[in-house]
């Protein structure tokens, strides 16, 4: 299930970068959001890093949780600043909206702030897909409000969980990582012999 469901993200988002003139016609803002969620480590940047290497597009990564990382100045001008056709990852955004009672230090991020970003307002013809990422789904659920707000339809348009690979899944892996290496040093190894073996007739 969970490997139709990512084949089913990378066609979305395939198709999301392939369609600027069908938003543009209809004036929706050209860009789309995702939200990842699951265990540290298991895998939801390294598929978005396969995700973009698939389809040919550069990622940036923000960790906002940060306290005074970001402000309602400082990430606009980055998004601005991203070329168009890109994926931007904000990660522990479950962080931040636990901890955004520091919203109302002037100097920091709101939520409003981020909302207003999310929402495309101000690169809305760049086409960026948006990937929100949290190890924590379960805090984030706990502001019903806000995460209402923030995982509104438009906003956020796919949910995916990553959860940890099976025994079976490991395996596979492993054998399929080592068994590419071996072949290849085989290769090798029959390559020079045969090499060799003509220098010597």
């Amino acid at each position: 299930e969970e490997a139709d469901a990512m084949r089913y993200m990378m066609n979305d988002a395939q198709e999301f970068f392939n369609s600027r003139q069908w938003y543009r016609r209809r004036g929706i803002p050209y860009r789309r959001g995702y939200l990842f969620h699951g265990y540290p480590s298991c895998g939801k940047t390294f598929f978005v890093r396969l995700l973009a290497g698939l389809i040919g597009v550069p990622i940036f990564v923000l960790d906002i949780s940060k306290s005074g990382f970001m402000t309602n100045e400082t990430l606009p001008s980055f998004i601005q600043r991203v070329p168009p056709k890109s994926i931007v990852i904000l990660k522990n955004i479950d962080k931040f909206v636990a901890n955004r009672s520091m919203a109302n230090v002037k100097k920091e991020l709101t939520f409003s702030g981020l909302l207003n970003v999310i929402d495309g307002a101000l690169a809305h013809n760049k086409g960026v897909l948006m990937i929100l990422t949290t190890n924590n789904y379960q805090r984030l659920l706990q502001d019903k409000k806000s995460v209402d707000a923030l995982l509104r339809p438009g906003r956020v348009s796919l949910t995916a969980r990553f959860g940890r690979p099976s025994e079976a899944q490991l395996k596979a892996y492993l054998i399929r990582l080592f068994q590419t290496r071996i072949t290849t040093r085989t290769s090798r190894i029959r390559r020079r012999r045969r090499i060799a073996a003509l220098a010597a007739t």
